[in-house]
């Protein structure tokens, strides 16, 4: 499968489909007998460089959508603004109470935000 820019958009492998390609290659070049359980040195190259790539994708999906005034967030939703004739809203101070659940005992700091 083709992954990056296609005329239908962004296409993004994930992490199994990176290791898969990886064991695939392993395979061509050390054989189909290659043992490639998680707990050999072989699959725990597959698993961390698949992590690992999985990640470089992930961050490319996001520099991809981050041209997208529906998809983009944070600053870069700030640059595409002035495109569009429109600005944020700025933030705006806001009181209210919040329920806070979970073990006893435990010391929420004062002056939390949330």
């Amino acid at each position: 499968m083709a992954w990056g820019l296609s005329d239908k958009g962004f296409n993004r492998p994930n992490q199994a489909d990176l290791k898969e390609e990886i064991d695939q290659k392993q395979k061509e070049l050390f054989g189909d007998d290659v043992n490639l359980s998680y707990k050999s040195p072989n699959g725990l190259i597959s698993g961390l460089l698949s992590w690992v790539l999985a990640k470089v994708w992930e961050l490319g999906e996001k520099i991809y959508l981050s041209g997208h005034p529906s998809k983009a967030e944070g600053v870069n939703l700030d640059a595409l603004t002035p495109y569009f004739l429109t600005s944020r809203n700025p933030e705006l101070h806001a009181e209210g109470q919040v329920e806070i659940t979970g073990t006893p005992n435990f010391v929420v700091v004062a002056g939390t935000r949330y």
